[in-house]
Formats: C-alpha cells, structure tokens, sequence
C-alpha cells in the first residue's frame, strides 16, 4: 500500500511540474495555471490545504526547524511560525480579547490552572509567551500596566512614554497623543488620568476597560489574600512554587516611566482600590503582603476566571 501511494504522488509531480521545477497539485485535470512566481501552486474548489496538526510538546521536538516553518497547534489552537523562535500568527484565542486590544507581540495564549484554593486562573502573565519556568524567566514576564487602562499598547515594556500631561478619558482612542503611550505622572495623586475612575477594572461584564480575556477578570484584595493564605506564602519563592508561578517580573515607575526591581520583585494588580490609590500584591526575597499604590505605576496583571 505504502509503495502504490508513493509510486501515485511521483506520478502526480511527475505530470504536473512546469519548468524550473516549478509544480502544480489540482483534482482537476483541465486547471494548468502557470504562475511563473509560484514554486508550488496548490488548486481546488473544495478542498483545502491541511498543516500538520500537533502538539506543543510534539512541536518542541522537530529538530532544528527552519525559518518559517508552519505548524497547528492543537493545544493552543493557533497556527504557528518559526523564526528564531515559535511564534502565534493567528490564533481563535484572539476572538477572547476585546476589539482594538494590542498585543504587543502574539495574543497571550489563554490556559488554565487550579490554584491552591480551587480557582481557575490563567497560568502566565499578561503578555507572557510562556508559563515560567524560574521566577526570573523573561519570557513570562508579560506587560506592565496602569491601573484601569485598557489594553492599547501603554503596557508594552518597550512603549513609548507621554510627558505632557493627563489623559483626559479613560476610554481609548487612538486620535488622542498619549494612546499607546505610558503617562508619567509624579504629582498627586499621581494617576494617568485627570478624574478618578474607581469601576474601569470591577469584575469581567461591569469593567469598562477589562483587558483580561472573555470569561477573566483581575481578582480582588481577598482573592489575593486567600491565595497568600492557603499557600502560606511568605517570601517571592513561595508566591512562585505555587501553582500560580508567579514571576518577579518588576514593574514601570510612574515618574519617568523606567523599569524597576526586574528580577527582584513582583508587583501584581487588584480590582480593588483604596481612596485614590489601587491596591496589590507585592513580593520580594524576604517579603509578601497587600499594598495600595499610586496608579500610574505599571504593574503586572494575572487574571482570574469569573
């Protein structure tokens, strides 16, 4: 059987290449298009071209893949290129996040996890390309944002900044000049809006600019607070053996819009806020606890499903 499919496929290249090694597969014998720029041309009217369709563990093991190469992954339902690296072109995740989201690089792949205390969170970071595999893993770093901005771009560690003032609303719109930028503010309350806005990150249907998938949110105080503890956290090496392994992906100043304690702390948002302040989890080597901080830091954002 396997030498009658071979001795078929050579008779298949055999009767439809052109010139130049050039070749055309068609299921109808009277479609001889001669596209001089194509090295293989593929011709249906019902059928389609089918990648191979695998694994993340089976693709991570294809040796020495070539630059753009193309695979399926069944896992994370994106297709996927190599260029230096795997890389998501398109994926059915994006139809979870909101229209006009940035992603900075692929679409954050959305899997889950069960946390110590029964809840379902995502397993990486915002922004991350992968689940960590140390604590200082800068692949699972992910974005840095303001608390209740939307996701257009601000929170891209490499965005630029705005110095020239305030945003004067929260929702976004790319005709304004700080769209996509990070606003730096070091006057009180030190915010990256003119107004305080407490709901722009209150649960998943009543957040205005909720950048977590469809189904997430960011969790609140207490969510934080039972994490910390049922795992008996105490120090930045608990906070990442559990099962959230959570990085020490530091954070962005709000004053000059610097990165700060990269590799050293963790700076995790909450929806909850405190006055004029926005609270979260912060861990170092010696110490975990709940903070309230101005909010035109950038912090990280793990999301929690609702």
């Amino acid at each position: 059987m396997k030498k009658l499919v071979l001795a078929l496929l050579i008779c298949v290249f055999s009767i439809s290449a052109f010139s130049q090694q050039r070749v055309l597969i068609s299921d109808d014998n009277n479609i001889l298009e001669d596209n001089q720029s194509a090295i293989l041309e593929l011709f249906s009217k019902n059928k389609g071209f089918l990648l191979p369709r695998v694994t993340t563990d089976e693709r991570n093991q294809i040796s020495n893949p070539s630059n753009s190469l193309l695979i399926f992954n069944k896992e994370t339902q994106c297709i996927e290129s190599y260029v230096e690296d795997w890389h998501s072109i398109w994926c059915l995740e994006e139809s979870l996040f909101p229209i006009n989201y940035v992603h900075c690089e692929s679409p954050t792949e959305v899997v889950e996890i069960t946390s110590e205390t029964g809840r379902v969170w995502m397993d990486r970071n915002l922004g991350a390309t992968r689940a960590c595999l140390s604590s200082t893993d800068v692949e699972c770093y992910g974005y840095w944002f303001q608390w209740g901005r939307f996701a257009e771009g601000h929170q891209c560690r490499s965005s630029d900044d705005y110095i020239i003032g305030l945003a004067d609303t929260y929702l976004p719109d790319d005709g304004n000049e700080w769209y996509g930028k990070f606003i730096t503010n070091d006057n009180d309350p030190k915010n990256w809006i003119s107004t305080q806005e407490d709901d722009l990150w209150q649960g998943e249907e009543n957040s205005t600019n909720n950048p977590c998938p469809k189904g997430f949110r960011l969790p609140t105080n207490a969510e934080w607070q039972a994490e910390i503890d049922q795992g008996s956290w105490t120090n930045a090496a608990d906070a990442f053996n559990s099962n959230l392994k959570l990085p020490l992906a530091g954070g962005r100043s709000n004053s000059v819009a610097l990165p700060f304690s990269v590799g050293l702390s963790g700076f995790y948002w909450a929806s909850s806020v405190d006055n004029n302040r926005s609270q979260n989890i912060s861990f170092s080597t010696n110490i975990i606890d709940l903070y309230s901080d101005v909010r035109a830091y950038g912090f990280s954002v793990r999301c929690i499903k609702d």
